[in-house]
């Protein structure tokens, strides 16, 4: 993606992306990580990777922004529930509403006692075309 952005900017053009990162360092091999965490690119990569296309003056600024504060609100999976007894929540066909990536809940469990502050951190990716 940022050698598509680096084609599309004229000279002196400028880009700033946000985006998901893994802090590749802290993933214990031993564990199957979910497809989405996988997919992220490999926060201390970005800053090289970016150079390597062209990009100057590279910038990876921590958005500061938590990932531990995207879950379900506690109140929400409640009222998921009481909706879902009276067939309410998805038309009826009776599916729950789960934390940590529907159907594969049990699989990636672990992850219920992760700071995912501490493997995921979002940026944005600063640069410039020369």
């Amino acid at each position: 993606a940022f050698r598509n952005v680096f084609k599309a900017l004229k000279s002196g053009g400028r880009m700033a992306i946000s985006t998901t990162t893994i802090v590749s360092d802290r993933l214990d091999p031993s564990f199957e990580w979910p497809v989405c965490m996988r997919m992220f690119a490999a926060l201390e990569s970005l800053k090289p990777m970016c150079e390597e296309i062209g990009f100057r003056n590279v910038e990876i600024l921590d958005a500061d922004s938590p990932m531990e504060g995207m879950e379900i609100p506690e109140e929400a999976l409640m009222d998921d529930k009481v909706e879902e007894k009276e067939g309410k929540s998805d038309g009826g066909s009776g599916k729950t509403r789960f934390k940590i990536h529907g159907k594969y809940v049990d699989q990636f469990a672990f992850l219920e006692n992760m700071d995912m502050d501490e493997l995921c951190k979002v940026v944005t990716v600063y640069g410039e075309k020369p």
